[in-house]
This record gives C-alpha cells, structure tokens and sequence, in this order.
C-alpha cells in the first residue's frame, strides 16, 4: 500500500513539474567552439535526459560484457557441482549395496568435483572400509573425529571396524565415546553388550538406564535385559557363595517379569539351596500361570525328587492343574504318570493332544505308552517313524521347541545370559513348540507317505 502511495506522490510530482515548465518556457543560448544553440528549457532537459540514457545504456553493455568470464565460470561450477552431488548420491547408494568398487570410483569423483571435504571424506572412509582396506578407512575416520558434524559417524566407522576385527575393547572405547556425545540408538546397543558380554554389569546397569531415559531401550525388551542382568548378577553371586545376595537379585528378576522363565528357575534353584522348596514351588507355579515351559516342569519335580515315583505324578498334576489348557501341562502330567506306570492315565492325559500333529516329545511319550500298557513294540516304533519322518521333511516347523541365540541361530544346551557362540547379551530365547506335519489321526501308513 506504501509503495502504490509512493508511486502516486511520484507521478504528481512529475505532472507538476511538467505543467510548471509549460508555464514558463523560458530560452536557452548555447554557444561553444563557434557554434551557437538556441533552445526553450524543456527541450534542453529532455535532451540532458537523452543523453543520460544513452550512457547509462552503454555502461549497461560494457558492464554485460566484463560479467560473461563470471557466467561461464559459474556455469561450469554448477555443472562440477551437479555431477559431484550426483557422484556423492551414487556412493552412498552403492555403499549401501555393499558395492565395494562402486562406491569407491564415486567417492574419488566425489572428492574431484566437490568443495564438501565432510561429505565426501565420510564416502571415502565407508568406501575403504567396505572394500576392506581396513588402514585406509582408519585413517580417514580419524581424520573425520576433530569435527563435530562428522564424528559420530567416524566413531560408527571406528567401532564396526573394530568389532569386525574381534577388537572389543577398542570398539567398547568409541561406542562410549559416541554415547556420550549423542546417545544414538546404536552406540547405545553395542556399548550395552559389549559391558554385559564382559560381565561389567553395574556399568551395563548405567548404560540401560541412560538408554531407556533416551528411548533406545523401550517395552518389554527393557524389562527383559533388566531382568537378564539381575539373573547374571544373580548367578555370580551364588557362584560365589553369596546366597543371601543371589536369593535377593533372583527375586528382584521374577518381580520384573514373572512370565521370564530363567529368572523363575534361578529363583526356585536359590530357594532349592537355602532349603525353601515351598518358596521354590511357589516360584515355579506363579511362571507355569504365565508362561508352561518344560524345564520349569523338570525343576518342579527336582524339589520332590526324594519322594516316590506316585507322589510325584500327583505333583505334577497339581502344577498342571495351574494351567489346565496349556499343552505342557498335559505333557508334564502325562509324563509323570508314565514314570509311575500310570499308563492308563497316561493315555488319557495324552489324548486332548490326538488331533494336533506329532511332535517328538510327544511321538516319545505315545511310544512309551504303547510299550508299558500293551507291550506293542511295533506301535511304538510308528509313533517314533512318525516323528522322525516330521524331522527328514526339511521343514523348519518340524524342528522341536529349543532354546536358540537370535543373533547367530547357535543352540545352547539350555539357556544362558549370554550367547556363548556369539557372545550377545539377552539373546538366547525359546523357540516353540513348533507345528509337526504329520497329524496324530493318520494311521502309519498315511505318515510314510507324507
């Protein structure tokens, strides 16, 4: 609106102007080198302007013409520039494609074409270290720690190059180092596992807590390590002979998750030990409500193994009786009753289990049952077929439930804080019970078929 007003007064003034130089022509005499003008005002300044304008046109040209170096310069530098993002984009993306080659010819026409030494420096350094010149892409992370746009990802650099090559020390160092600087997800990760994996829990207890704070840890994978690392303080203070001290940690594992099956078994083997096999069971059955597993079934009847071969089929009906419906129940039950030559029972326990497929711990159980009531050996060994058939299929869902590292697929002998193929922290989970192929209702003959 101030500029329309200002545009406005403008015109007015020049209007003005005009009309009062109308009013007075006046003349104007000009004489110069012999030669004499005369002229009224108004056409002597719409002369000066004239000339003012041819001026200033020419200056316009001249000006125009020193610019074109400067056009051309700048229109090369762009073109350097296009190609050099191009270059930089292109590395990324084939670093990305683990393209070794690739990503290092980009990285040196990055390099070329491009004023961005952070940039192109960090493609340089992940190009080397994919191609696995191991010195060269040292050298270039390092070179990338004095700046503070580019350190966290030369410390990433550094820490997977060390991890790469079994230095867990150093790669501890640069995980700390980069936590402490930003808490990234990742730094956050490897410096939690690299201390829990080398028992340093109380640091480890640190790390998860500041983690947590900046949500890299978060739900019921915190409760988890939480638990994990009191059970591993537990076991160590048991070890140790601290009983009152691992019976104090186990317990505080079981009241983060009452469901985690290890922190129960802990608990009840702590209780085992300073002779409270009340308190045990009372472990064992509030975990079997949650999750049935069969090793919480094999340490429940451990605490009565002094008792008769009846007594403890009663006792494993009492703990099945927690969890009626869960399909470990009734294998727990059943088994008990065939340790007690219960078979009758045995097989009725067993048979709310005859529609779901075979599985080996059940094909085993039905064997056994087979053999002790009826002495059928040849029934026994069907059943038997029948799961090894499941096992020759080559599918994974025939595979029987087990305790295996999500990191590295290793199968531990039973589980453990740590992986000890891979030495991951929390990562050895129970995998099952997994589907069998061959229904129970199929007669022999069907299953060989399958």
């Amino acid at each position: 609106m101030l500029r329309v007003l200002g545009y406005i007064v403008l015109v007015a003034l020049i209007v003005a102007g005009a009309v009062w130089l109308a009013e007075r022509p006046g003349d104007v005499t000009l004489v110069w080198q012999g030669w004499r003008v005369d002229t009224s005002v108004p056409i002597l300044l719409l002369a000066v302007l004239v000339v003012v304008a041819i001026i200033w046109a020419i200056l316009r040209i001249l000006r125009g013409i020193g610019a074109i170096p400067g056009v051309v310069r700048e229109s090369v530098r762009e073109k350097r520039r296009k190609r050099g993002l191009s270059a930089l984009g292109s590395g990324y993306a084939a670093v990305a494609a683990g393209d070794a080659r690739r990503a290092r010819s980009y990285a040196g026409d990055a390099e070329k074409l491009l004023d961005a030494p952070q940039a192109t420096r960090l493609l340089a350094a992940q190009a080397a270290l994919l191609s696995g010149d191991g010195d060269d892409a040292r050298k270039r992370f390092e070179a990338l720690l004095d700046d503070s746009d580019t350190e966290l990802p030369a410390l990433r650099g550094l820490m997977d190059q060390a991890l790469a090559s079994g230095d867990r020390v150093r790669a501890r160092d640069y995980a700390e180092r980069a936590f402490a600087k930003g808490r990234p997800a990742w730094a956050g990760e490897t410096l939690f596992n690299l201390q829990a994996g080398n028992g340093e829990y109380e640091a480890a207890q640190g790390t998860l807590d500041a983690g947590a704070k900046a949500g890299i840890f978060t739900g019921e994978r915190l409760n988890t390590l939480r638990a994990t690392l009191l059970i591993a303080r537990a076991e160590g203070a048991l070890a140790n002979g601290a009983l009152w001290e691992g019976v104090k940690l186990a317990k505080q594992a079981h009241e983060r998750d009452p469901g985690f099956v290890p922190a129960a078994m802990l608990l009840a083997r702590a209780y085992k030990q300073d002779n409270k096999e009340r308190k045990a069971a009372h472990v064992i059955e509030t975990t079997w409500k949650r999750s049935p597993h069969p090793d919480l079934g094999a340490a429940y009847l451990a605490l009565f193994e002094e008792e008769g071969a009846l007594k403890r089929s009663k006792r494993a009906d009492a703990l099945a009786q927690v969890n009626p419906e869960a399909r470990e129940s009734r294998l727990l039950s059943a088994e008990a009753a065939l340790d007690a030559e219960l078979w009758g029972q045995a097989r009725a326990k067993l048979k709310p289990l005859a529609e779901e497929p075979v599985g080996p711990r059940f094909a085993r159980l039905m064997a056994r049952v087979e053999e002790g009531e009826m002495n059928d050996t040849k029934a026994a060994l069907d059943w038997l077929k029948r799961a090894a058939d499941n096992a020759a299929s080559g599918d994974r869902s025939a595979v029987p439930p087990h305790w295996q590292c999500e990191r590295c697929s290793h199968v531990p002998p039973q589980w453990a804080p740590t992986c000890p193929a891979c030495g991951t922290f929390a990562s050895v989970t129970w995998q099952g019970p997994a589907r069998a192929l061959v229904p129970v209702s199929q007669p022999a003959s069907a299953a060989s078929a399958a």
